[in-house]
């Protein structure tokens, strides 16, 4: 996140009261076609706040990083059709994002940018293109960055903010898409929703609105699915969606790779392109590991077939995208209560207490928001908030 040598500049950005100083130089070699540089910006007061550097270390700022995003600058003069991101961080954060128009920003014009709230270790991957949606020559080099993100003295507010990020407001509910299978599909035995509505009820509760479409055909992949011809209806002329979730069969990315692969990349990332709105983005549904492994050597084996799995299909695909790191929150429960906790005794499917957490996920997921306060719905108090931290944690608040 290279010309010829330059005089090294250092930009000193002070944080809070105890936190040491932040620098920020200049490349120090000559820039590929395309692209001169990567900066890190206020999305608050929209401006540079220093040129990020191959090992920098970024200091979050009050409200814990929210505030902050990453701009690929083309070189002067030069003309770039499109700027495509690929972030790797701490866990198994990885985010992608395509951009076509200025500013080229790692998450859309101005947006906080949730990605880049864990703290730890980072790489970040900018190609520009010559043409939109990252089509025509690629202009040089991809620029790579590596920077650690270390905390200040601020707590993140675990609160929702009143206005999301993302879209979506009581006046305009976000539109959401669900495309998927039982594992998403299944309804809870306290009050016979399933994921998807357990979601929207968290989402109203927390003044954020969601307006959901879904597709659940159980024991499906998402290619049998659009086989059969119902994912089209929601699809036609003229419906878009903020949010579209991707919840794919639960064995195949980790068993199957390039049927999954060839899915996304082949048949549905050419049929949703029209249908997200501007700002739109694709989430990957991460599903976790089943009670059996098979065909691995051991659990932690197959979750990190999964995790690499939807890292590469995220990657790869061509629409600006998330990772929803339901995988991440299943294995930080099952650590310290088993399978059983989040597994039901058919060894795939969510218990009810799962059910809740994977849709807090999802709403933290959805609005770039701390899901820490949200209501309990059916569960106790203490139990509902337990999961709610896990949530959290995975989504690095």
């Amino acid at each position: 996140m290279r010309r010829k040598p330059l005089l090294v500049v250092a930009i000193a950005l002070t944080a809070t009261a105890g936190v040491g100083t932040t620098l920020y130089e200049a490349a120090s070699a000559a820039e590929p076609t395309g692209l001169q540089s990567v900066s890190l910006i206020n999305t608050s007061t929209k401006q540079a706040v220093g040129t990020l550097t191959d090992g920098a270390t970024v200091s979050l700022a009050d409200s814990a990083g929210k505030n902050l995003t990453l701009q690929a600058d083309p070189v002067t003069g030069g003309s770039v059709g499109s700027v495509k991101f690929s972030l790797t961080g701490p866990g198994t954060t990885q985010y992608s994002h395509l951009q076509n128009v200025v500013p080229y920003h790692l998450c859309n014009d101005y947006q906080a940018c949730a990605p880049m709230t864990k703290v730890g270790d980072y790489t970040v991957s900018v190609q520009a293109y010559s043409k939109a949606d990252a089509q025509g020559d690629t202009l040089g080099a991809p620029l790579v960055r590596t920077f650690h993100v270390v905390k200040n003295t601020a707590t993140p507010s675990s609160t929702p903010s009143s206005s999301p990020t993302s879209t979506g407001s009581p006046d305009k509910p976000l539109k959401v898409l669900f495309i998927g299978n039982s594992l998403i599909g299944y309804s809870t035995a306290a009050t016979n929703e399933d994921t998807t509505a357990l979601t929207k009820d968290l989402a109203a509760d927390a003044g954020h609105p969601i307006d959901v479409t879904k597709v659940i055909h159980f024991g499906n992949t998402l290619q049998e699915t659009w086989d059969a011809g119902e994912i089209a209806p929601a699809l036609t002329d003229g419906k878009t969606y903020d949010r579209i979730v991707l919840q794919e069969q639960s064995t195949l990315v980790a068993k199957s790779f390039s049927k999954a692969e060839t899915s996304l990349l082949n048949t549905l990332a050419p049929a949703l392109k029209s249908h997200l709105a501007p700002g739109g983005k694709v989430l990957l549904f991460e599903n976790w590991a089943l009670t059996d492994h098979a065909g691995f050597a051991t659990r932690a084996d197959n979750v990190k077939a999964i995790q690499t799995g939807y890292a590469k299909l995220s990657s790869e695909l061509p629409l600006s995208n998330e990772i929803i790191p339901i995988s991440d929150a299943f294995e930080k429960r099952v650590a310290t209560d088993g399978t059983s906790a989040v597994i039901q005794a058919d060894g795939r499917h969510p218990t009810d207490e799962a059910k809740y957490m994977d849709a807090a996920v999802i709403y933290g997921q959805l609005f770039h928001t701390s899901p820490k306060n949200l209501d309990n719905l059916f569960l106790d108090a203490g139990k509902a908030a337990e999961l709610r931290t896990v949530a959290a944690q995975v989504l690095g608040y």
